[in-house]
């Protein structure tokens, strides 16, 4: 019998022993054997288990995860995050707990409830019984019968769709409960996923994987997995990835792609009951248990390597359900009544396949922080969460997609492509309005009033004006690089080739510059900050001029944007680096590199806590502002193979995109 207090357990053998007092809290153990090991009065609490053998692990009196465990009334039977990590939902058999911030509210409904699912462009939840498949809208309490005698609901990445089943027949639906198409499977149903860019649909059976295509509604293909299928999960990130539990305790990995299942899972000893990717799709959780209770393990695997990641136990019955959040909480809930949270890993930046495929040409944010938004070059209109970084919306251009802005009310997003037309897309309801003005206007410059009411384009030789949604076009007589209202809307703000021009209901004073470029008004509309090429000139409203500030590498400057506040600006470039400068003291703070191709665009979020950065090397960044001290990376987007580092870490001004020993030096995690 051993006796341990806070004793280091990483790498140890400790198979087969009795243990009191053991304290594994706020550490990591990596590699230490509990084969068959005794603990009585053991503490996890805020521990990770990397590569630990669990394996007939006897618990007595555990306190595990770092979050008090929720004891539960009702017998759960699935578990999902809300809109935050505060906030979780707990399916049981006859109503759904909502656990936020501490306080627990319950949903009763008429019938035994079989799944739930949370959809976070709506902020609804769907509770799906054996009757019927209900939505409640979280803001207001409504709830809303949206179809009979239907099962297994999932939502779309994007959340405007969902699919449930009934039997063998498979419904596909809008968010509005409409049905769109339905499919026939010719077999009973299990499970249901959509991918995440909505070009296919899987289900199964017992023993079969079918994916369908959602364009031409067919069957695309159709394989068997060797062991009856007992739950799939499809990675949110990486859509040729899923995952499916066999009922003989593996995860099968197949790649959807060419039908092969390239790699498999093992280390559950008891039935696996549920799979979830994380957000960023670098790792998998599952969750097992069953009669003779000698699992009841949530274990995590890293996707990059393909091995485990943690093991985390404390459950003294199946585990039912588990879900992670973006921030990297893991949570689980179990037939022993309790739901369990712990924290897996930091919130980090991650490469994602969900979104643009080309050049990215423009970034912006809402004003109340809740979303921005990419325009491309292949054809897209991006929307995203700003609080969890998911995609949700994406609105196909005509042409190139150039520019891209909110209202100040945040009740639109206004959209221009190359071709001549104008999108706007209700932040609501997602509803979308095209106007198109014709192939022959090149549409290059946008502005949006602060209420939506009012929209200007500008182009070579066009000026358009859409008010009310009804659009005027007259001819302009000189190329308009850039327009911008002042937050008042009092003021608008045109960068044209001869120079600049401000417009104050209908007084118009001018100034003219040579190399005219972007042009953009600080956050109180008292000073205008225009790009002469390689250098920033700054004027007063009344276009009196005030200060210089010198470029980097008498390179072109491309984008200008300021802080909230007005005491930093920031200028991007043909020479790939992101400049920050103090306005008051006129002088080059730092140079951040990363982006290897022209960084045209970029945004600070309402708060002055985040910086979007838009490139044409297929990716954008979202940074963390940390005001005297070098800026990080939040969450990184890219198409090209490209990095994850760990955020906390890595000094940015100190990188280079292809710098790999530096980021190893830091602990980054490389991805091919």
């Amino acid at each position: 019998m051993l006796n341990y207090w806070k004793i280091p357990f990483s790498g140890k053998d400790l198979s087969y022993s009795v243990m009191i007092n053991a304290d594994f809290s706020n550490g990591i153990l990596d590699g230490t054997n509990l084969l068959g090991a005794k603990l009585i009065h053991a503490n996890f609490s805020g521990s990770v288990l990397r590569n630990t053998d669990f394996t007939h692990c006897d618990l007595h009196t555990v306190e595990f995860g770092e979050f008090p465990v929720v004891s539960l009334v009702d017998t759960p039977c699935g578990i999902t995050f809300g809109h935050d990590a505060n906030t979780f939902f707990v399916a049981g058999v006859s109503k759904c707990l909502c656990y936020a911030n501490g306080k627990i509210s319950k949903i009763t409904t008429n019938c035994e409830i079989t799944s739930i699912a949370y959809n976070l462009a709506h902020d609804a939840l769907a509770v799906s019984t054996t009757e019927n498949v209900s939505f409640i809208w979280l803001k207001t309490g409504e709830k809303r019968e949206i179809c009979k005698q239907q099962q297994k609901l999932k939502f779309s990445l994007d959340g405007q769709y969902f699919v449930t089943c009934k039997r063998k027949i498979i419904s596909v639906w809008s968010f509005s409960g409409s049905l769109l198409f339905e499919l026939d499977q010719y077999s009973v149903i299990l499970f249901l996923e959509f991918s995440p860019k909505l070009d296919f649909l899987i289900s199964c059976s017992s023993k079969q994987i079918y994916v369908w295509d959602m364009k031409e509604r067919k069957l695309i293909k159709s394989f068997p997995n060797p062991s009856p299928i007992r739950y799939m999960a499809i990675n949110p990130t990486h859509s040729h990835l899923l995952a499916v539990a066999g009922d003989d305790m593996i995860i099968y990995l197949w790649d959807l792609r060419t039908s092969v299942n390239f790699t498999n899972l093992t280390g559950h000893f008891e039935k696996i009951r549920q799979l979830k990717f994380s957000p960023d799709g670098s790792l998998l959780a599952s969750a097992s248990g069953g009669t003779r209770s000698r699992d009841n393990s949530v274990r995590v695997w890293s996707i990059s390597n393909y091995s485990l990641y943690a093991t985390f136990a404390g459950h003294t019955e199946s585990v039912v359900g588990v879900d992670i959040s973006p921030e990297g909480l893991l949570v689980s809930c179990s037939y022993d009544n309790t739901v369990r949270r712990t924290k897996i890993y930091s919130k980090r930046n991650t490469i994602a396949e969900v979104g643009p495929s080309a050049a990215i040409n423009c970034g912006c944010w809402s004003s109340d922080g809740n979303f921005f938004a990419i325009t491309c070059d292949d054809n897209t209109v991006t929307l995203f969460s700003a609080k969890c970084y998911q995609l949700l919306h994406t609105i196909p251009t005509n042409s190139s997609a150039y520019m891209a802005q909110f209202s100040g009310d945040c009740s639109i997003l206004v959209a221009i492509d190359v071709s001549g037309s104008v999108f706007i897309l209700s932040t609501k309801d997602f509803s979308l309005k095209t106007i198109v003005l014709g192939s022959q206007l090149l549409l290059l410059t946008l502005a949006v009033s602060p209420d939506g009411s009012e929209i200007f384009i500008g182009g070579p030789t066009t000026k358009v004006h859409i008010k009310d949604g009804i659009p005027k076009v007259s001819k302009g007589d000189v190329i308009s690089y850039c327009l911008c209202y002042t937050p008042t809307g009092k003021y608008l703000l045109t960068s044209t080739v001869k120079g600049l021009q401000v417009r104050c209901n209908q007084t118009v004073k001018s100034i003219s510059l040579s190399s005219c470029g972007n042009a953009i008004f600080s956050p109180d509309g008292k000073s205008i900050a225009v790009a002469l090429y390689d250098h920033i000139q700054l004027f007063s409203v009344d276009l009196e001029e005030k200060q210089t500030l010198q470029g980097v590498d008498n390179s072109e400057i491309l984008a200008l944007a300021f802080n909230p506040s007005g005491s930093i600006l920031v200028s991007q470039g043909r020479n790939h680096k992101i400049c920050v400068w103090d306005v008051l003291k006129g002088v080059l703070i730092s140079e951040l590199s990363l982006h290897s191709g022209v960084t045209a665009f970029g945004a600070f979020s309402p708060d002055g806590q985040r910086y979007l950065s838009v490139s044409w090397d297929q990716s954008f960044t979202i940074w963390k502002v940390r005001e005297g001290e070098e800026w990080i990376v939040i969450w990184r987007f890219s198409q090209s193979p490209g990095l994850v580092a760990k955020a906390a870490k890595i000094p940015v001004n100190k990188l280079s995109y292809n710098n790999k020993q530096l980021l190893k030096q830091y602990g980054a995690l490389m991805v091919d």
